[in-house]
């Protein structure tokens, strides 16, 4: 029982890293510390399934392989990739009203 506690803060822990170095590139700095946690603990069971040792490690590795990848593909909205004086009125009628 105590492993799952180590888990948690290792994903804690990477999540707040990442979530800090992405900032707003990827997805928001509570996602990121929350699907550390969940990573974390999945990594750390597979790690203490498989592995000799506490899984620590399996669990810090993973949960920095798994949120690199969310990142990585995380899908951007429209409002992300258009400028800022555009407005949500300018985007539906692009998005409407194609030039062809």
């Amino acid at each position: 029982m105590g492993s799952v506690f180590s888990f948690i803060t290792v994903g804690l822990l990477v999540g707040f890293i990442i979530g800090s170095l992405i900032k707003e590139e990827g997805i928001s700095l509570y996602a990121n510390m929350f699907w550390g946690v969940i990573s974390g603990l999945i990594n750390g069971w597979i790690g203490l399934w498989f592995l000799q040792g506490d899984g620590v490690f399996f669990a810090f590795q993973g949960t920095w392989a798994f949120l690199f990848l969310v990142n990585v593909f995380h899908q951007h909205h429209v409002e992300d990739e258009l400028p800022l004086p555009e407005t949500n009125a300018a985007i539906i009628h692009k998005l409407t009203f194609k030039n062809k």
